[in-house]
């Protein structure tokens, strides 16, 4: 799983799971903190810092609902690589950026 530290607006869930095209997407957030930001005018956010951990992998290289059930077991899951795995992921990215710049999205 890659790690990482995300910042959301409202609380999440500890486990997120979603398959795809082929694949599967996990995303547990652990550590839960709240922190206040304050912006140029003084109004304060309240918003969460998770350290959060993600995976992308072809759907037969895990169990979503094991995952689901036990979130924790699964943080330092690594699948074996798959290069076709990959290919579809920088796929997905790349028709994500475009259709971010049609639509005047930013990400």
């Amino acid at each position: 799983m890659n790690k990482s530290v995300a910042i959301y607006s409202q609380k999440q869930p500890e486990c997120t799971t979603q398959s795809m095209d082929g694949l599967s997407y996990v995303y547990i957030c652990e550590n839960e903190q709240e922190v206040t930001t304050t912006d140029e005018q003084g109004k304060e956010t309240k918003q969460y810092q998770y350290d959060l951990y993600s995976l992308i992998c072809a759907d037969a290289k895990i169990d979503l609902a094991a995952v689901k059930a036990d979130p924790k077991n699964y943080l330092d899951f690594e699948p074996d690589a798959d290069p076709a795995v990959q290919t579809q992921v920088n796929k997905n990215t790349g028709d994500i950026a475009y259709v971010s710049m049609m639509t005047g999205v930013d990400l």
